[in-house]
């Protein structure tokens, strides 16, 4: 019987991150530009990019969804200065989803992916919002006998509420509920696997 070793991981933007403390206002980034050295977002040093690294290559999964990557060049650039370089991972993928912050879902793989489709641009009107904060990118693996899975690539909406902190949990429920639930496709042919 075949086995695939399936991983994911929250890679909390591989290269930079976004000072949420700061007293700065997201519409001002995405007019400006997001740019890596911006003062906007503090870059990650030496030590914590290898240790991501580390962590990713000791899962040793053959396939790996991500949570907050910036974008596929920070994606290819992180798995040949950490990962071993394409022979680790020789498929990737992310799309750019939602989040003014800029931190994706994404996929790395050691087989070759097949059909792609996002829903960043799903529309709730019950949230009155694009129903992914991020996306749900759904990506098929294409394993060896002709034996695709689906996966199902997700970040739902954070806890934190910076409104009010103490019921964070509370008050982001409905939504992460929505989003659960609209994650699955019940058109998708199984088996499908959701991360």
């Amino acid at each position: 019987m075949f086995s695939v070793k399936i991983a994911t991981f929250n890679a909390e933007n591989p290269f930079a991150r976004f000072q949420f403390k700061r007293n700065v206002k997201i519409e001002k980034v995405i007019q400006d530009g997001w740019n890596i050295n911006s003062v906007y977002f503090s870059i990650f040093n030496e030590k914590e990019k290898s240790i991501t690294g580390e962590t990713i290559k000791a899962l040793d999964a053959d396939v790996t969804a991500l949570q907050e990557v910036e974008n596929l060049d920070t994606l290819r650039k992180f798995r040949t200065d950490y990962l071993g370089g394409r022979k680790s991972y020789p498929y990737t993928l992310v799309v750019d989803g939602n989040d003014p912050r800029r931190i994706d879902v994404a996929v790395m793989s050691r087989y070759p992916l097949g059909n792609v489709q996002t829903h960043a641009d799903v529309w709730s009107t019950e949230l009155n919002s694009y129903l992914f904060s991020r996306d749900c990118l759904v990506v098929d693996i294409q394993l060896p006998g002709n034996n695709p899975i689906t996966l199902f690539v997700n970040h739902l909406k954070s806890m934190l509420d910076k409104d009010d902190a103490g019921n964070g949990r509370r008050n982001t429920r409905h939504k992460r509920e929505v989003q659960s639930q609209a994650a699955f496709d019940p058109g998708c042919v199984l088996p499908h696997i959701k991360v």
